[in-house]
C-alpha cells in the first residue's frame, strides 16, 4: 500500500495568519489520491483547546479521516531540528545565554521523542482512526529545564 505521512503544515500554535491555514489545507487536499493512505500529524493541543490552530488541525483530521486515512495526535515532540520558537528549543536557547526563564510553580509538559513518533507511525501504516503519541506522564517545568541545564 501507498503511504503518504503528512507533516507539513501550520506548527506554531500561536498562528492566526489565514492564508497560512488555506496554504495547508490546500496543499493536503491536493496530495490525496486514491491509490495513496494519509497518516497526518497533528497535536494533543485539540484535547482542552479552541483557536484558531485547534479549528484548523480537526478540519484537515476529518478529511484525513473521511478519505480513510489516519491520525497521531503528537503531544511535544523534541528532536535535533526542533523549531526555535518551540518550547524545548526556546529553553535551551535561553539557558545557553544565561536568560533569567520564569516558570509558573504547577506547569507540566508531556515531551516525546521524534524517534518514538517516527515508530509510532511506521506501526500506523495499517491501522486506520486516531492515535494518542505521548509519554505516560508530564514533567514539570523545573524537571525540563534542569535536563535541558545537564545536556547543554
Amino acid at each position: 500500500m501507498n503511504v503518504m505521512f503528512y507533516a507539513a503544515g501550520v506548527s506554531n500554535s500561536r498562528c492566526e495568519d489565514a492564508a497560512e491555514y488555506e496554504r495547508d489545507r490546500g496543499r493536503l487536499v491536493t496530495s490525496f489520491r486514491a491509490d495513496r493512505r494519509t497518516i497526518y500529524f497533528s497535536t494533543t493541543s485539540l484535547y482542552g483547546q479552541d483557536s484558531p490552530y485547534t479549528e484548523h488541525k480537526r478540519r484537515l483530521e476529518d478529511m484525513v479521516l473521511m478519505q480513510g486515512g489516519a491520525v497521531l495526535r503528537c503531544s511535544n515532540v523534541v528532536g535535533n531540528h526542533a523549531p526555535g520558537y518551540q518550547l524545548v528549543p526556546l529553553l535551551r536557547d535561553k539557558i545557553r545565554r544565561n536568560e533569567v526563564i520564569t516558570l509558573q510553580r504547577n506547569a507540566r509538559r508531556n515531551i516525546v521523542d521524534v524517534r518514538d513518533v517516527v515508530r509510532i507511525a511506521r506501526a500506523m501504516v495499517d491501522m486506520a482512526g486516531v492515535v494518542n503519541v505521548a509519554a505516560t506522564y508530564d514533567n514539570s517545568m523545573s524537571e525540563i529545564v534542569a535536563a535541558l541545564e545537564d545536556s547543554t
